[in-house]
């Protein structure tokens, strides 16, 4: 998820996803890195603990169901004053809607507030790694320090929608075509984060490989990034809005 050349429509990360067995390359242009910068410095965001953003989603929600209505007043409250220009209003608006209705993949109008808040810590304070550790806790669903399968694919999915749709293309996507290619990527890189945990403990002389439902810890996160993760999920390094900072406006 390295810098690429100059230009506004130059490349600023690329990196690839594994989709249907098949690879998928993702594109941030400089552009939109640099609006991303603008929006998180803009509106605050890269001040905000995550958490205080998780917990008003959740407390707005309809058991655990969010509204583009309520989403926005939650907005609102988290950035409150901002003496923003016109077109700038227009822009972070539509940035916004982009982020909340990627979340929305049945197109009900409600979206998960857990999944939501997930993706919307990209653009708060805190390494990659805070970021995980608050996502692992969130999708915990019975305080076991394990995730299923399915709350793995949901981590890694809520952080892959936010960076497409804020980032990278999502927002010119249909929502078919959004969720197919989150939903691929995060199910792909969830194997990856099984099979390590599964190849170590055979190693450690474990026996048979653990079922699924056995869940995964945030330790074989850990190790499965440190093995093979910063080269199969390149883009987990953006989830530190630090790793933006090498653009400046002039190098759009």
């Amino acid at each position: 998820a390295g810098p690429r050349g100059g230009g506004g429509d130059a490349t600023a990360f690329g990196f690839s996803v594994a989709v249907n067995g098949e690879a998928r390359l993702v594109r941030i242009s400089r552009a939109k890195a640099l609006r991303l910068q603008r929006f998180t410095s803009r509106l605050g965001l890269r001040q905000l603990d995550p958490a205080l953003a998780k917990d008003l989603f959740v407390e707005r929600s309809d058991d655990g169901l969010l509204t583009k209505d309520e989403f926005d007043r939650c907005v609102r409250h988290l950035a409150p004053n901002k003496a923003l220009a016109p077109e700038e209003r227009q822009e972070f608006t539509v940035l916004l809607s982009g982020l909340y209705f990627g979340f929305d993949r049945t197109e009900s109008s409600v979206v998960d507030a857990t999944d939501l808040a997930c993706g919307f810590s990209l653009v708060c304070a805190g390494s990659k790694s805070h970021k995980l550790a608050l996502a692992f806790d969130w999708m915990d669903d019975d305080g076991d320090g394990r995730l299923t399968r399915r709350g793995l694919w949901r981590c890694l999915r809520s952080f892959l929608c936010a960076l497409l749709t804020l980032g990278g293309d999502g927002l010119s996507m249909s929502s078919k075509e959004l969720s197919q290619l989150c939903d691929g990527a995060a199910l792909a890189t969830a194997a990856q984060v099984l099979g390590c945990r599964d190849r170590r403990r055979a190693a450690q002389g474990a026996g048979e490989p653990a079922a699924d439902d056995d869940g995964v810890s945030f330790d074989d996160i850990a190790e499965w990034y440190s093995e093979t993760g910063q080269t199969e999920a390149l883009w987990i390094e953006l989830l530190d809005l630090g790793k933006w900072a090498f653009l400046t406006p002039e190098q759009a």
